[in-house]
This record gives C-alpha cells, sequence and structure tokens, in this order.
C-alpha cells in the first residue's frame, strides 16, 4: 500500500492548491452548478434566504453544537454551497475525521471544485485555515476548531475579510461562553422529527450584519438533502 502523505507534502499540496486557484480565471456567470444544469430555477423561500444571509463574502459564521448526529455539518455544508453558486472553491480544513466527501458531494458540492486538507496539528490546522480564507480563487473555507484563543480568532477574522472569503467555523456548543470574532454566531439543537427528516433549532445569538436575530425551526429531509424553514 502506498504510505499516507507526510504533513509536509499535505502543506506543498495546498500551497500549490492555493495558488492555482489564484491564478484560474473566474467561472462564467451563466454557467450553471455542478449537478444543476437541468433543474429548474430555485424559487427564493425563507430556508433560501437564511443561507442566503449567511453566505456572505468575507465574514465568519460560527456553528455551535454538541456531538455528531445534530445536522450541523449539513448546515454548513449547504451555506457553503450558497456561497459556490457563482464561483469558486470550497476549502475543507479537517484534523479529527469529521468530513465524508461523498455526503457533501449529495448535497450539491461539485468534486472539481472541493478541496479538502487533511492535518494532524493545532498549529498546522491555524494555518491552513489562515492561508485559504486569505486566498481570492477560495469562495468558502470550513473547519472545526474546537478551541480558538482571541488572537487566533481575530486573526482568521481579519484572513476572511482579506480574502473576501466565507469562513464556516463547527465548534462545540460549550464554546458559546467564550469571546467570539465571528460575524454571524448560531447555536443548533436537534429536535424530535419523524420520516426522513431531521428537525432543528437554530438560535441566533450574534448577527453583526443588522439582519434578523431570533430561533428558526428548519427540517433537512435526508433523501432529497433539501431544508426548509417550518417556523419563526
Amino acid at each position: 500500500m502506498p504510505r499516507p502523505p507526510t504533513q509536509a507534502t499535505q502543506i506543498a499540496n495546498l500551497q500549490a492548491a492555493i495558488h492555482r486557484l489564484e491564478r484560474g480565471s473566474p467561472k462564467p456567470a451563466d454557467t450553471a452548478p455542478w449537478g444543476q444544469e437541468d433543474r429548474p430555477p430555485r424559487k427564493p423561500s425563507p430556508a433560501a434566504d437564511l443561507l442566503t444571509q449567511l453566505a456572505q463574502p468575507g465574514q465568519l459564521v460560527e456553528w455551535l453544537a454538541d456531538g455528531p448526529g445534530t445536522g450541523v455539518d449539513t448546515l454548513a455544508v449547504l451555506t457553503a454551497r450558497e456561497a459556490l453558486n457563482s464561483d469558486g472553491t470550497l476549502v475543507v480544513v479537517d484534523r479529527h475525521g469529521h468530513f465524508y466527501p461523498p455526503a457533501a458531494m449529495r448535497l450539491g458540492i461539485a468534486p472539481d471544485r472541493l478541496v479538502l486538507v487533511r492535518v494532524d496539528t493545532l498549529a498546522d490546522q491555524t494555518w491552513a485555515l489562515d492561508q485559504s480564507l486569505r486566498c481570492r480563487g477560495v469562495a468558502a473555507v470550513l473547519g472545526w476548531p474546537r478551541r480558538l484563543d482571541d488572537r487566533t480568532y481575530r486573526r482568521l477574522q481579519l484572513a476572511a475579510e482579506e480574502g473576501h472569503t466565507l469562513g464556516l467555523l463547527i465548534r462545540p456548543a460549550e464554546a458559546q461562553s467564550e469571546p467570539s470574532f465571528a460575524d454571524a454566531r448560531l447555536l443548533v439543537t436537534p429536535l424530535p422529527c419523524a420520516g426522513s427528516s431531521r428537525r432543528l433549532r437554530i438560535d441566533v445569538l450574534r448577527n453583526r450584519g443588522g439582519r434578523e436575530h431570533g430561533s428558526f425551526l428548519v427540517e433537512i429531509d435526508d433523501e432529497t438533502h433539501r431544508m426548509s424553514v417550518v417556523a419563526r
């Protein structure tokens, strides 16, 4: 069996990928997102409005949730998909093995617009998040930083602003008591729901953009991968 790439090789690969993205030409505006060429245009909906509000370039969105199965990963990927509608790449920085590429592809993330970075150390995770957020060819960056000190958090915020890149950070619910530099901060709580759907409550704890705060109840259909707002 081939040996897994060393950490130095992975960093070099990420640097090369970022260089290619920065040099790449913009995607034509009339090109449909992958997998949606034959689909009719989506009608505006409260769910789409919510994701569009969150998928603003240059800002950090912090998702807070406890443990696997909460649906927070799906929400983050759906938000990233909104950011990819026009152009750019999604970079996923995965230190703890949370990310499963086929699941993201089922949610509409094109494989050729996805860069997955596996890291082993906190320092490499921070570096990869920072460098990816600063890259103009990246539309969104997704990561699971469990602990963030003030200096590192501020560094990531400035990186997102510099690169005009959407940053999506998934963190444990206990981080709610910690200082945050995120532009939007949301707490996700799973609720009982029958059938193939999952029901989640999203509490908007912070929204610097001045848009609506409060709580949303949403349902995600695990068969169609569609999200709908059922109450506000």
